[in-house]
């Protein structure tokens, strides 16, 4: 079984002690980036709930330690404008909500 170096973060002794010999599959040789990453195109009928996914997956891609693709920057900003993050009040706004959240939430 071939062993995964990550790229960006460094070995720990309580990880090796934790994971290793476990058998499974391996998903590192495995990953793809979504469609919007590759072609730089808004899928059709996709919804944000998706988009949203599409673009934690492409971070968690590269966060692994492979290359982003040619359109990933592209398919980055069709997310963000698609699903009402690009623009600062948007961002502003989904920033007051998830503190708001937090806030009605405090103790819970």
């Amino acid at each position: 079984m071939a062993i995964y170096k990550s790229k960006k973060f460094k070995e720990s002794d309580l990880d090796h002690s934790l994971l290793d010999g476990l058998k499974g599959i391996e998903i590192g040789g495995m990953m793809n980036f979504p469609e919007i990453f590759e072609t730089g195109i808004l899928p059709e009928n996709r919804t944000n709930e998706a988009l949203i996914s599409d673009g934690l997956c492409g971070w968690a891609i590269c966060m692994a330690g492979q290359n982003p693709t040619k359109n990933f920057g592209a398919g980055m900003l069709i997310i963000a404008e698609k699903v009402g993050t690009a623009t600062p009040d948007g961002l502003c706004k989904l920033a007051d909500e998830i503190i708001k959240n937090r806030k009605d939430h405090a103790g819970n």
